[in-house]
């Protein structure tokens, strides 16, 4: 059990540690540019969350009548033009699968522009985006290979990469294992996706790439929580696991404990148990006798 919280911890600062010098890259002076773009498509995007949030809590007042006026038309050409166009009936009475229709509508609409400023920021941030691969491949690669098997939260929790053969981890193998453990080598197919799609392409491969992404993460952490000895994905295909030491480097093993001695040791607690009173009973009839002697 300490060695998954140790583990969990050590990630913890290792991404802590990244982020911090991602961000600190990002702010540097060549970044200056895309950084502001980036800042004022959030604010677009800031922009349609309100004005959706304004639509739908004054939608209700439009429809409650049925009727969409004159007078609701005019201000909805003024306050929510880009909406305008899915009221399509003026002055006349609306069936319910109108009124459902028009807030499906709003709803695509908001998604779609939401979408499209989505891809506005991917395509700014592509370098930064190649920037953080090389980063997590040189901490978790590189660094991890040349400190044998740990990085700074590893350090700091007593923890490190081991071999499950008598080889050495190899730096290819170290490579490998932060490209799949850090989903790299999702961001890398994100990446060539985004630069070479148009954007109609892409929007639509970025639908099927989600629910990729939520099926790769959850099968690394299942394997992860469910495996006695914590061997996620990438330490199953290349062979390794993380391992606790001690302070001379020395793997500390852990026996997972079996089933079967669990059930023995329960076994013979209820065997202790049912003994005692006969014991304590023999003991106060070895007094009495002595007494009586």
């Amino acid at each position: 059990m300490k060695k998954v919280i140790f583990r969990i911890l050590a990630l913890v600062v290792d991404l802590i540690i990244i982020n911090l010098c991602l961000t600190g890259i990002s702010m540097l002076p060549m970044f200056n540019d895309s950084r502001n773009k980036i800042q004022d498509i959030y604010g677009e995007v800031s922009a349609v969350q309100v004005s959706y949030k304004a639509i739908t809590n004054k939608l209700e007042d439009y429809l409650k009548d049925s009727i969409i006026s004159t007078e609701e038309m005019e201000e909805i050409d003024k306050d929510f033009k880009e909406y305008s166009k899915v009221f399509k009936h003026k002055d006349v009475e609306l069936s319910d699968t109108e009124k459902e229709d028009i807030k499906n509508d709003i709803i695509e609409i908001a998604n779609k522009k939401i979408s499209d400023l989505s891809y506005k920021v991917s395509k700014n941030d592509v370098v930064t985006t190649i920037i953080g691969i090389v980063m997590y491949v040189l901490y978790f690669g590189v660094i991890q290979f040349l400190a044998k098997g740990q990085t700074l939260g590893k350090k700091l929790f007593k923890v490190k990469v081991f071999s499950n053969t008598d080889k050495d981890v190899s730096l290819l193998s170290y490579i490998a294992r932060s490209l799949l453990m850090t989903m790299s080598v999702l961001t890398i197919v994100n990446v060539i996706c985004l630069v070479s799609l148009n954007k109609a392409s892409y929007l639509g491969f970025a639908k099927v790439f989600e629910t990729v992404t939520f099926v790769y993460e959850m099968a690394f952490l299942v394997t992860f929580m469910l495996r006695e000895d914590t061997r996620s994905v990438h330490d199953i295909l290349l062979n390794t696991r993380v391992s606790r030491i001690d302070k001379e480097g020395n793997e500390i093993e852990e026996t997972p404990i079996k089933k079967e001695e669990v059930v023995e040791t329960k076994k013979e607690e209820v065997k202790e148990l049912k003994s005692t009173p006969k014991k304590k009973a023999k003991k106060k009839s070895e007094k009495t006798s002595n007494k009586n002697n």
